[in-house]
């Protein structure tokens, strides 16, 4: 038996009344606006561990799990390798870059090494050797000289969280500037991120790498390679 045309007129008429399942809105990132600071955010970055580089030429990024050239002022992102997973420094030489594997801290919790080289490349990134045979290169890592001999570190805390439980627990990493043998704190607009590394560029802009996030006890959570990361960069020199 053939649909008759008013069936079939009907039919339509209902399924488009058919009320539709609804759809969470999508949380937009707040706009970040700092009168000392710009912002690069790098998707699915977990934490960014180094940097080398300028901003205003190319800037070589390393996160948990890739390495990134960051041109056109932080607008364009080109994934470089895989190889480069979990580099905590990037040690510069003149043209050549290393890339170190290796951290450790001191035995006081106080400075942060990177040592180990992997890779190198003298293409600022875009390509990369094995550099197995320079063992070794180290660096200290969170802490910068800037152009007028002022030095800038993070400081690394451990202890009881908030409640006042436990003792070894990581907290919130500070940082400090020191000028003429005064230490003062640091102002920086990072508040929900963990800072993990320092650098200076040539033109003597601050560059802060961060990553993770913190409880309510105001405990480190280490980072998720799927959550994205952030890296200040100073507007001015400082």
């Amino acid at each position: 038996m053939k649909n008759s045309p008013i069936f079939l007129v009907l039919l339509l008429f209902l399924l488009s009344c058919k009320k539709s399942a609804p759809v969470a809105p999508v949380e937009e990132e707040p706009v970040f606006a700092d009168k000392n600071f710009n912002r690069i955010r790098v998707p699915d970055g977990g934490q960014i561990q180094a940097v080398a580089g300028d901003i205003s030429d190319t800037l070589l990024v390393t996160t948990l799990y890739n390495t990134y050239l960051i041109t056109n002022n932080g607008k364009t992102f080109t994934l470089t390798t895989k190889h480069l997973n979990n580099t905590s420094g990037l040690f510069v030489s003149k043209d050549t870059i290393y890339a170190l594997s290796g951290s450790a801290y001191d035995a006081k919790f106080e400075k942060q090494y990177a040592s180990l080289p992997s890779y190198y490349t003298v293409d600022k990134g875009l390509t990369w050797k094995p550099a197995y045979d320079r063992v070794g290169l180290y660096m200290m890592t969170g802490i910068v000289t800037t152009k007028n001999n002022d030095t800038i570190q993070l400081n690394y805390h451990t202890g009881p969280d908030k409640n006042g439980r436990g003792n070894s627990y990581v907290l919130k990493t500070t940082i400090s500037k020191t000028s003429n043998g005064f230490t003062r704190s640091f102002d920086h607009p990072i508040k929900d991120e963990q800072p993990s590394n320092l650098y200076i560029d040539k033109e003597g802009r601050l560059y802060i790498t961060t990553g993770g996030y913190f409880n309510a006890a105001g405990v480190y959570i280490s980072s998720s390679i799927k959550s994205p990361a952030y890296l200040y960069i100073s507007k001015l020199p400082v």
